[in-house]
């Protein structure tokens, strides 16, 4: 059990952790705003993008801003009986722009292994639901979390979340935060090389201008990155439990779980 840190020391990380908060928010804001310009045209990858935007962004905003940050600022004035759903909050925002990012990789994947029926399984009906299906899943599959044996609370005497010590919270924190993720993302990385490796393939057997080959490159290097990302920011969160210097701790779970936040889809 780690020991509660001073409160001033609290408030020291709070208002740096505010700060990447900010910093995080603002370009996520501004890359919402630009997509739903009158101006910008929404096609159907691009409801993919905005939904993982709208994630993260309530994430930052709701779970981060509001719900942790008050805690500081006016007392712990949530309820024991009520704090998994601050975990649940969090984790099913997570687990809804993770789940966009992998609809986002099947995209990518079929615009190089099948570019003919590409407008036809990506139209705009299509994508819609498949937003849908990601949000739906993302909240369904983390309700146990508000079982108080297996949920995720944020502790803020010493400002981390933390699972439930119970059995129950034990397996889900091994198998299914860090095992189930980390392997989802590892295969996500995989599929975007394959899919880019493949786009290279593509055109240096056609006429491709290659100019327009390394437009497509930025777009597979982001999504490596962001899945790097996510899979740093998840073992961070284990790694922390065996560190106890406080800015250690800080950096190993608020800045990396932000950093992959405001990494842009």
């Amino acid at each position: 059990m780690k020991e509660a840190r001073p409160f001033r020391s609290l408030i020291d990380m709070q208002t740096k952790a505010l700060a990447v908060d900010i910093i995080g928010l603002v370009p996520l804001l501004l890359v919402i705003v630009q997509m739903l310009s009158p101006r910008r045209y929404l096609i159907p990858v691009r409801y993919l993008i905005l939904s993982k935007l709208i994630a993260d962004g309530l994430e930052i905003i709701v779970v981060m801003m509001l719900l942790v940050a008050s805690q500081l600022i006016f007392g712990d004035w949530i309820q024991t009986k009520y704090r998994p759903i601050v975990g649940y909050l969090a984790l099913s925002l997570q687990y809804s722009s993770f789940y966009t990012s992998l609809a986002l990789t099947l995209n990518r994947f079929m615009v190089v292994m099948n570019p003919l029926r590409y407008n036809f399984l990506f139209n705009e009906k299509t994508t819609v639901i498949m937003v849908v299906i990601c949000w739906l899943f993302a909240w369904i599959h983390n309700l146990i979390y508000l079982k108080p044996e297996c949920s995720f609370t944020y502790d803020p005497t010493i400002l981390q979340f933390v699972f439930s010590n119970d059995r129950c919270g034990a397996a889900l924190s091994l198998y299914q935060d860090l095992v189930y993720n980390v392997v989802l993302a590892l295969l996500s990385t995989a599929v975007d090389i394959f899919s880019l490796t493949r786009l290279r393939s593509m055109s240096s057997r056609t006429r491709r201008s290659p100019g327009e080959s390394k437009r497509e490159k930025p777009w597979f290097l982001q999504a490596t990155i962001n899945s790097f990302l996510y899979v740093l920011m998840l073992a961070s969160f284990h790694i922390s439990d065996y560190v106890n210097d406080v800015t250690v701790q800080f950096l190993l779970t608020v800045i990396v779980w932000q950093m992959w936040l405001s990494a842009a889809p």
